[in-house]
Order: structure tokens, then C-alpha cells, then sequence
């Protein structure tokens, strides 16, 4: 070990480096992740991803059960996961209208072709007279 790297651990803590006391912003994330999880927001989520982009075009987004935040900054990032969460656990909420409606649409698309099926052949009986 050079005397550099041997002086650089050796710190006001006690001769403990306090770069490993710091948390990773990732972990932070996380954290925050699991803190909203334990107040029942967004338990279907599985993972955070911190990636900064400036150039996402968004701030943050859910894809499949993973939250990907861009913003450059880490109380930004935490802001834009919390929005995440917040806004997954109302589209959630929806979900049973949703499940109506898409029992509702399906029986009337059912509906729909079986009364375009009847009508073409009303139809091709009259083009063949």
C-alpha cells in the first residue's frame, strides 16, 4: 500500500475510510423504493434505476416492474421515483374500470362481427340473385 493510499484511510473516524460510511445514491433510491413499499405504494414495482440522461425527454418512467429515473441530481431522482410510485399506485386504483370496460368492448366487438358476418351475407345472397 503506498503512504498516499495508507494516509487516505486513515481518517477523523477513527482510522475508518469515510467513504465507505457514504451511501451510494443508488442505495438511497432503493430505500426510498422500499420506505414508500412499506406504506403499500407500489409493491408490484421490483427495482429502481438510477440512469441520468438529460436527453430522456422524461424525468422518470416505469417500464415492465422497474422505475427508470434520468434526471442528473439525487433529491430530483428521489422527487421523480416518489412521482412514480404515486402515479403507479392511482393507475392501479383504475384497474378494475379498466377491466370492466375491456369486458364491455370485447362482447361488443363479439357483437360488432357477428352482425357484419349476418349483414355480408345478406349481402353476397343479393349479389347472387
Amino acid at each position: 500500500m503506498s503512504r498516499r493510499a495508507s494516509r487516505g484511510s486513515e481518517s477523523r473516524s477513527g482510522g475508518h475510510d469515510q467513504a465507505t460510511h457514504q451511501t451510494h445514491p443508488m442505495d438511497s433510491l432503493r430505500a426510498e423504493l422500499r420506505r414508500l413499499q412499506s406504506y403499500g405504494l407500489g409493491t408490484a414495482l421490483r427495482n429502481v434505476v438510477w440512469h441520468a440522461d438529460p436527453d430522456a425527454g422524461r424525468e422518470a418512467e416505469v417500464l415492465d416492474d422497474v422505475i427508470f429515473v434520468y434526471v442528473l441530481d439525487l433529491p430530483a431522482a428521489r422527487r421523480a421515483l416518489i412521482h412514480e410510485v404515486l402515479h403507479h399506485a392511482l393507475v392501479e386504483s383504475r384497474k378494475p374500470y379498466l377491466d370492466v370496460i375491456n369486458a364491455l368492448l370485447a362482447r361488443a366487438n363479439t357483437e360488432t362481427y357477428a352482425r357484419e358476418e349476418r349483414l355480408v351475407e345478406r349481402l353476397l345472397d343479393l349479389l347472387d340473385r
